[in-house]
């Protein structure tokens, strides 16, 4: 089962033991992705969802082309990113995200515990010319897949973190490069064709992840 469906079909059986609570779904990186396909997608009860929060996770696979549907996102989805962002920029977005700063530098950003928070919220900042540049790269492959293809592309990249134990930046820097391509070739379901792009998309990510560092908390320059 697609995760999105799967988000959906967790939020229905929720539901199902709260029927007159108000509803605040939410998630991170992958969470996010899912509480947008759970929220969007539950139409019946559009009216109790209060807001759903998407933190650095990916938009909508597929274009959204209902208006009401479209109105509802605009007016409940609120997404949060780092200044240096990835997954939290794949895909379709319809609204502005919050910018946030964050003790780490590049693509590490992703790890939300990182995220400059001053008093009650988050400290904002500006999206960086390198984090663009690098969505721009990473976009370049995506358009070579299809729809399945690409809903195959994401479980598996998630699943790539999960298997590698990946939870923050210390841990991405114990890996080498081969041990994750290793793990690829080890996934049987993959054609020839999303395998080799994930090779390579994984590939990128990697080179980057490896110029992330951990800003001292006395550090306030520029990254």
């Amino acid at each position: 089962m697609k995760s999105p469906y799967f988000g959906k079909n967790k939020f229905e059986r929720w539901k199902k033991f709260r029927t007159k609570a108000p509803i605040l779904l939410g998630g991170h990186s992958k969470g996010g992705h899912l509480a947008l396909y759970a929220g969007c997608y539950g139409k019946e009860y559009h009216e109790r969802i209060l807001q759903i929060y998407n933190y650095d996770g990916p938009g909508f696979i597929e274009p959204i082309k209902d208006l009401d549907l479209l109105s509802f996102i605009k007016s409940k989805v609120k997404t949060y990113i780092p200044e240096y962002s990835f997954f939290g920029r794949l895909f379709y977005h319809y609204q502005q995200p919050m910018i946030v700063q964050s003790y780490y530098t590049g693509i590490a950003q992703h790890d939300f515990i990182s995220w400059k928070v001053k008093q009650n919220s988050y400290v904002l900042g500006v999206m960086t010319p390198k984090s663009q540049a690098f969505l721009e790269r990473i976009t370049h492959f995506l358009e070579k897949l299809s729809n399945e293809e690409t809903h195959i592309f994401i479980e598996n990249v998630f699943a790539l973190y999960k298997k590698l134990g990946i939870i923050n930046l210390r841990d991405v820097l114990s890996l080498n490069l081969k041990q994750i391509l290793v793990f690829i070739e080890s996934i049987g379901k993959l054609s020839p064709k999303v395998r080799h792009h994930l090779i390579e998309i994984t590939s990128l990510v990697f080179s980057e992840i490896k110029k992330s560092k951990e800003i001292p908390l006395d550090d306030e320059s520029d990254h």
